[in-house]
Order: structure tokens, then sequence, then C-alpha cells
């Protein structure tokens, strides 16, 4: 991670063209040392904490200074770039930043509005053009996780309902869902459908204390470990 967290990805979606430095990569090297030095912490592993703790904070500072679109009022997609990525509001899920956050904030109400469709969200998409694909289930249940933990739990739990109503018969999403109907699209079922829901399901359930603790690894924080 160390080594290589500089150099331009395909990012989770895979598009096809060029690599570019995507802000969620980049991200997700952030939470590979955060985690690792959370575990040198607690176990006394052994580890250059010294780099990692240096490496780690030129991660926080690229996401903050190049990620962050001043003209969008959100975090782009790629280091640099104009274009939104639903795939940014994992950044508060991860913990790097509160979901209640300024930038976060704005940075939901950003992706709702050119992303979402109702209580779906598309991945992405090309200014002045129509979706050729449905919108992602997943996107979706980030959305409502990031807005339960920025406390709107009304709002989260009426998209939360929306969404468990395109489930099938037996409780299974697609990976995709048709923001016309509700009909399922592409892949089915989706694992990672299905983990968003339950993700999303325990952000709405979570005290008031405890919302704006991050999904993944939520024992597991940045602060005092420096």
């Amino acid at each position: 991670v160390c080594r290589r967290w500089r150099e331009p990805d395909s990012g989770i979606w895979e598009p096809r063209g060029p690599l570019q430095h995507h802000t969620h990569s980049k991200l997700l090297c952030w939470v590979a040392l955060d985690r690792l030095l959370a575990l040198q912490h607690t176990q006394g592993f052994e580890l250059p904490v010294a780099r990692f703790v240096a490496e780690r904070s030129a991660i926080r500072a690229a996401i903050e200074q190049q990620a962050f679109n001043p003209r969008l009022d959100a975090y782009a997609g790629a280091l640099g770039g104009d274009q939104l990525d639903a795939s940014v509001l994992t950044i508060p899920l991860y913990g790097f930043v509160d979901a209640s956050s300024l930038r976060m904030r704005s940075t939901w109400a950003a992706v709702d509005r050119q992303l979402g469709n109702g209580a779906f969200v598309y991945r992405y998409r090309t200014p002045g053009e129509v979706p050729d694909e449905g919108t992602f289930a997943i996107c979706a249940f980030w959305a409502i996780q990031c807005q339960a933990k920025s406390g709107d739990q009304a709002g989260a739990t009426a998209r939360f309902d929306r969404l468990l109503a395109c489930a099938n018969d037996v409780g299974l999403l697609a990976e995709e869902i048709d923001p016309r109907d509700g009909a399922a699209l592409g892949n089915f079922p989706q694992g990672f459908s299905h983990i968003g829901l339950i993700n999303a399901a325990l952000a709405l359930s979570a005290p008031p204390a405890q919302r704006d603790v991050p999904t993944h690894m939520p024992n597991i924080m940045e602060a005092g470990l420096t």
C-alpha cells in the first residue's frame, strides 16, 4: 500500500478506459494502513509505525485536498476530478470523516441531486446523457447509511422501505433496480446488495449515540493511534 497508493487504478467499478486516481481506491488504501496501525496498537504487532502513520496522513491529505471539488461542493470520484461517483458515500462508513460533517452532508446532497432517482442511486452518470443501466442497490444502501448516520432517520427509513419493496417474494435483491418500476436488473441475486441492506438496517437501528460510528470495524478508529 505504501509503495503503490499513488498509482492510478481501475476503481471499484472497473470502467473501460484510462486508469485514474479513484477517490474510493485511495480511501481503501487509507483504511488498510489505519486498521494495521490499530491492530499494532491493540495487539502489539511489529510494524513500521512511523512510515505507516506518515503514509496514512499523506493519503488523507490527498483526499481532502484533491478529491473535494469546491464547485461540486462534494468529494469527486477521482482526485482532481469534476464528476460524482456514488462510491464516495463510503467515506464516512470507513470512519474517514463523520457522516454529519459539512463536507459529507454536501457530498450526500450532491449525489442525491445528480445521481439519485427517488430512493434509488446510479453509480455515476455522464452529464447530459440518459443512463444506460439501472440504479445500483448497494449505492442506494450507502446513501441510506449516510442519511441515517447524519441524523435524518425518517428520511433514511422511507428510502429503506422503498428499497425493501423491490425484493422478490423471498426477499432477494438484484444487483441493479429499474427506478421506473422497481424491477430487478443485472446479476440476481447479488450478494453485495444484501450486505448493503444489512448495514443499512444496522445504521437505522443504532441508538443515537452510536449512529456516527463507522460501519466497517467500528471499534478501530484513527484517533489516538498516531
